[in-house]
């Protein structure tokens, strides 16, 4: 493209070998997204079998205590609070309307 041949050929000839180098792209465009899932999965495939998963993070009975007791970030509710936040959109001080 872009050859004085390219230019002297007639519409119909352009489109044709536009066409074709289109479906050329695309093959290769396919064939590297395919070429990247598989390299990809292979990776994943590695890394889950190279390790234990049982070995990291902690055991059932573990989790099973610290879900007995509260976070550090828990919290009481406290009623002022969520009466001023319905009120007015803020649990930050003020008075609630009765």
């Amino acid at each position: 493209m872009g050859t004085p041949a390219w230019w002297a050929a007639d519409d119909a000839a352009k489109i044709a070998g536009l066409l074709v180098c289109s479906e050329a792209w695309l093959v290769r465009e396919m064939n590297l997204e395919r070429e990247m899932r598989t390299r990809l999965k292979a990776a994943s495939v590695a890394i889950s079998t190279g390790s234990s998963w049982r070995d990291h993070g902690p055991s059932h009975a573990t989790l099973a205590a610290r879900r007995a007791e509260p976070g550090p970030m828990w919290q009481s509710l406290d009623p002022r609070a969520a009466a001023r936040w319905v009120a007015t959109g803020s649990s930050e001080g003020g008075c609630v309307a009765s």
